[in-house]
C-alpha cells in the first residue's frame, strides 16, 4: 500500500514524500519537483543530494529476529539558486514490532 505524506508547501512546494508500507520495513520515496532547488546534506542517506526533478528511493527493515521495529528520521537541507541553505526537511518514520499496540506512522 502506498499513500501520500505531505507535498511540502511550506518549503515552496521542494518536495513531495510518498512512504510505502511493507512487511516490517519501510520505502520512502523524495521527489524534488522544484526547478531551482536542491535538496543537500542529509542526516541518513539515500543520496547526498536530490537535484531538481529527481526521484530518490530508501529503505528501512526491521532487524530480523530483535524484539523491536524500525524508526528513524531523516533530514535535507533545502538549498535556493545561490546555494544558500534557507529550510530543511524532516521525515519521520516508524514501523513497530507489535502491530496489537502500535501502528505504523509518518509525519
Amino acid at each position: 500500500m502506498s499513500k501520500m505524506l505531505s507535498t511540502a508547501s511550506d518549503v515552496v512546494g521542494v518536495a513531495q514524500v510518498i512512504a510505502e508500507e511493507g512487511d516490517r520495513s519501510v520505502t520512502i520515496h523524495l521527489i524534488n519537483h522544484s526547478n531551482s532547488h536542491i535538496l543537500v546534506h542529509p542526516s541518513d542517506p539515500p543520496q547526498p543530494t536530490v537535484q531538481s526533478g529527481e526521484t530518490v528511493k530508501c529503505s528501512f527493515n526491521k532487524t530480523a529476529g530483535a524484539a523491536r521495529g524500525a524508526v528513524g528520521v531523516m533530514t535535507y537541507d533545502i538549498t535556493n539558486s545561490s546555494n544558500e541553505v534557507f529550510q530543511r526537511l524532516a521525515i519521520m518514520f516508524s514501523v513497530p514490532y507489535d502491530y496489537n499496540l502500535y501502528e505504523n506512522y509518518f509525519a
